[in-house]
């Protein structure tokens, strides 16, 4: 391993170890396009994920925007910043033909995957 791959390795470890539950699923959610159903199931941290992504070809040393892309998609800006990027530098980079990797539909639904946890369908069902 070059100090690239450790660099890089390094920044996933982090990023993965910053995420929580949620995120994680939001990742894999936004991932449904680019990942098998196994591969999502058996995704069980960040650091799986981003290794699933790797085996597929949507992430390495060379580019690893797909990263900065789903962490942008969960608003993880503080997540994000670590990776050098900014919010702009994202939103401006994924205006270019073929930068996106996560299809433009799925963040349009993120919102909705909340109203899927029973605590907040309880408040909806009792009027909050």
């Amino acid at each position: 391993m070059d100090s690239t791959d450790f660099k890089l390795n390094t920044l996933l470890i982090d990023i993965s170890a910053n995420l929580g539950s949620d995120e994680l699923k939001a990742m894999k959610f936004l991932c449904r396009d680019l990942l098998s159903i196994s591969q999502l199931d058996k995704a069980d941290s960040g650091l799986g994920l981003f290794q699933a992504l790797q085996e597929q070809g949507f992430l390495d040393v060379s580019d690893c925007f797909i990263v900065a892309e789903l962490l942008y998609c969960i608003k993880q800006f503080r997540l994000l910043n670590r990776m050098k990027y900014n919010k702009q530098q994202v939103c401006n980079e994924l205006k270019y033909p073929g930068k996106a990797r996560v299809s433009s539909y799925r963040p349009c639904w993120m919102p909705l995957l909340k109203w899927r946890r029973k605590d907040c369908w309880k408040n909806v069902t009792q009027g909050c």
